[in-house]
């Protein structure tokens, strides 16, 4: 679930995948119970969301390969999607967005372009 103190979602339409988690947090809530409850494994159900299809990627500005899209899970070793090394000359911000919104619309159900809200200032 997208943190929106934190980030914006770009493109993408998480719900299905969002209202997984909440639903088992509410099958699992009870007295004193809450996310860091040992019954309730947010990681096992983040693995099982990956095996069946569901993908984020993330904006980030390098240091010195200008603006790159890369998956923000480590299920894809963080591999970076557009931009980085090999892009000559690097890629702008609105290059990256228009590449990470291309990307998440090629199966919107499946697929969230996030942004730390920071960079999108």
């Amino acid at each position: 679930m997208l943190n929106t103190t934190y980030f914006t979602l770009l493109a993408g339409n998480t719900t299905k995948w969002d209202q997984e988690i909440l639903d088992a947090k509410a099958k699992d809530s009870g007295p004193g119970r809450n996310l860091r409850d040992p019954d309730f494994n947010l990681c096992e159900m983040q693995i099982n969301q990956h095996r069946r299809g569901f993908r984020s990627a993330r904006l980030s500005k390098t240091l010195n390969l200008g603006w790159v899209v890369c998956y923000t899970s480590n299920l894809d070793n963080r591999a970076t999607l557009f931009g980085g090394r090999g892009c000559n000359p690097p890629l702008t911000k609105e290059q990256a967005i228009k590449a990470g919104i291309q990307w998440a619309n090629e199966d919107p159900d499946n697929r969230e372009f996030i942004a730390s809200n920071r960079d999108m200032e």
